[in-house]
C-alpha cells in the first residue's frame, strides 16, 4: 500500500469531511416527476405511469423506478443549495471541473410511491488517495428513507482528477 503523503498534494478531497453528514431533506414524490423520469428514460411499465395499474397490482400510488432516488437526491442538492446549507461537494471541497463518476451501487429496501415523502441524507464514508493514477476518490453513502424506514441506499465513488 502506498503510503499517503502529509500534507496530501493540491486538488486532494477535503479529509476532515469524512465522516460528515448533509442535513437531512425531505422532498415529496410527485406522480408527474415520476411520469417524466419515465418518459426520459423510456420506462413503460404501467405501474410507472399509470395509477389503476399500479393500485391493481397492489401499490397505493405510482411505483418509482429504482433509479428515480437520483431526482430526488438531486431534489435535495437544490434544496440545500437554497437553504445555504452544504451539499456533498461542497463539504469536499471539490471542484466540480475536475469530478468524474466512479462507481455507483443501489440496493433497495423499500418501495417509493407517489405521495412519500423521502428524506435524504449523504454520508461521506471514505477516501483513497491513488498518486500514480493523479487521482483522489471520495466514498459516500445516500440514504432515502420514508415513514417505511430505508428505502432506497446508494453507494457511490467520486473520482477528483488532480492537478497536473
Amino acid at each position: 500500500m502506498t503510503a499517503v503523503p502529509s500534507p496530501l498534494p493540491p486538488g486532494c478531497f477535503c479529509r476532515s469531511a469524512e465522516g460528515a453528514k448533509t442535513a437531512p431533506v425531505t422532498v415529496p414524490v410527485e406522480a408527474a416527476r415520476i411520469r417524466a423520469f419515465c418518459a426520459a428514460i423510456g420506462e413503460t411499465a404501467p405501474v410507472h405511469t399509470d395509477e389503476a395499474a399500479a393500485r391493481a397490482a397492489g401499490h397505493p400510488a405510482l411505483l418509482a423506478p429504482p433509479t428515480f432516488a437520483q431526482t430526488l437526491e438531486n431534489l435535495a442538492e437544490t434544496a440545500l443549495a437554497a437553504q445555504g446549507s452544504a451539499g456533498l461537494l461542497a463539504l469536499l471541497k471539490a471542484d466540480f471541473a475536475r469530478i468524474l463518476h466512479g462507481q455507483e451501487g443501489y440496493s433497495l429496501h423499500a418501495p417509493i410511491h407517489a405521495g412519500d415523502a423521502i428524506t435524504v441524507q449523504h454520508e461521506i464514508t471514505g477516501f483513497r488517495y491513488t498518486p500514480r493514477a493523479g487521482i483522489d476518490t471520495a466514498h459516500s453513502v445516500i440514504r432515502f428513507t420514508s415513514h417505511r424506514g430505508l428505502c432506497t441506499k446508494v453507494t457511490r465513488t467520486l473520482i477528483h482528477r488532480l492537478p497536473a
